[in-house]
């Protein structure tokens, strides 16, 4: 079985295109015989309202592409760019960027780092959370008041005020590992400890998951866990948690 992953990414953006094929090929490699990932990306080298308007407009054109390379599946990461677009516009965006590419060739799934966030949590029951995420508090509040209005409570949240793409990349994932453990985790029914699929969170989570009993995700996690369900690579009656960890230990040879 021969897979495609389509991806549209922020231009800025090297995490994306490195966590999630070693989510999906350390997992999932004796289910498929290949898998590969194909990225269109639309300019944004600063998290700031203006380039994230500009980012949601471009997506559009980069569906198109991708539809050119016959996809199975279509990941549209970049969590706060969709956010920023008010409650719902998950949905509203996978609608359309479906519709685009059936257009172009063939229907298939598409899903945003957004929407995956908000469908784990609500498979997991988690009504009560926190997060960690590279922007500023504003952005912040935007990714809080998005998850409120789908029934998740953000308890605690860290906003590390890193606007420079760039830079979010170059996160320490050490200090990432702190951040959340001084979450109070215990408290909570799951943890995002990657708000954004920019800020490197792969090898955290394999700390992380040793040392939490709660649910610990990453926007990059959840987006490939979509892409995994999408694409009938893992057992029906697994939950998400259960996957969430078996990749996170999949991904970090723990497996």
């Amino acid at each position: 079985m021969n897979l495609r992953v389509g991806l549209i990414v922020p231009s800025s953006n090297v995490t994306m295109e490195t966590e999630i094929p070693l989510y999906l090929k350390s997992y999932f490699s004796s289910k498929a015989s290949s898998i590969t990932f194909h990225s269109s990306r639309t300019r944004m080298k600063k998290v700031t309202p203006e380039e994230l308007q500009e980012m949601a407009t471009d997506s559009e054109r980069c569906a198109l592409e991708i539809a050119d390379a016959r996809v199975d599946v279509v990941a549209h990461a970049c969590l706060v760019a969709t956010m920023f677009m008010g409650w719902g516009a998950h949905r509203r965006l996978e609608e359309k960027l479906n519709r685009l590419i059936m257009e172009e060739s063939v229907s298939v799934p598409a899903v945003t780092s957004a929407g995956a966030i908000v469908r784990s949590l609500k498979k997991m029951n988690a009504k009560k959370i926190a997060f960690v995420a590279p922007y500023k508090p504003d952005l912040s509040d935007v990714v809080k008041t998005y998850l409120s209005k789908e029934g998740i409570q953000v308890i605690r949240s860290i906003s590390l005020s890193e606007p420079d793409n760039h830079r979010v990349a170059k996160l320490n994932e050490k200090e990432l590992v702190n951040h959340v453990l001084g979450l109070e985790c215990g408290s909570l029914d799951a943890v995002i400890a990657s708000a954004c699929v920019q800020m490197p969170s792969l090898n955290a989570l394999g700390v992380l998951v040793n040392h939490l009993e709660t649910p610990v995700l990453s926007a990059s996690l959840c987006t490939a866990m979509e892409i995994a369900i999408h694409l009938n690579l893992t057992q029906p009656d697994q939950s998400i948690k259960d996957l969430a960890s078996d990749m996170i230990r999949g991904a970090t040879g723990q497996a």
